[in-house]
């Protein structure tokens, strides 16, 4: 893995994001926990215990913005390591493959992520949402009628 370099917040934030992705599957592999402790937090990233507690705090939304604001080479590396992190355990099951999806056109294109309490949406699981720049539009409409 290519040495990323981070501050502490941005540290967190790729963190949050890297939790979501080992535990988007509802199954924490060797493999994961090898690849987390060798390339992440004993490797190039160096992430601390306290910054994997400190990531749950954080949501998913706001740990892309934060990434979104390094450089764009930075971002690119980010990507990388996210990629490899979803292979560790030889598979990429769907669930990891829709969160490196938003995370890809989040940080590499003009997409953009937003964090909805659990409680308050009625999306089902393994859905991607479109948004629609325009209102009135057929798109719009039918997101606006059925979420």
């Amino acid at each position: 893995m290519k040495k990323i370099q981070l501050d502490n917040t941005q540290k967190i934030a790729f963190a949050r994001i890297l939790s979501d992705l080992i535990e988007a599957d509802f199954i924490v592999d060797e493999g994961e926990l090898t690849y987390l402790k060798k390339e992440v937090m004993d490797g190039g990233l160096k992430i601390t215990k306290s910054i994997l507690e400190n990531a749950r705090r954080k949501s998913f939304e706001d740990a892309i913005k934060i990434l979104k604001a390094v450089r764009e080479s930075t971002r690119k590396d980010i990507v990388e390591c996210l990629c490899q992190a979803s292979l560790s355990d030889g598979t990429c099951v769907p669930s990891e493959a829709l969160l490196l999806m938003a995370v890809i056109s989040s940080l590499k294109e003009d997409g953009e992520v937003y964090s909805v309490p659990s409680y308050r949406s009625h999306i089902e699981n393994m859905k991607v949402l479109y948004i629609e720049s325009e209102s009135g539009t057929s798109t719009d409409d039918y997101i606006f009628n059925h979420y």
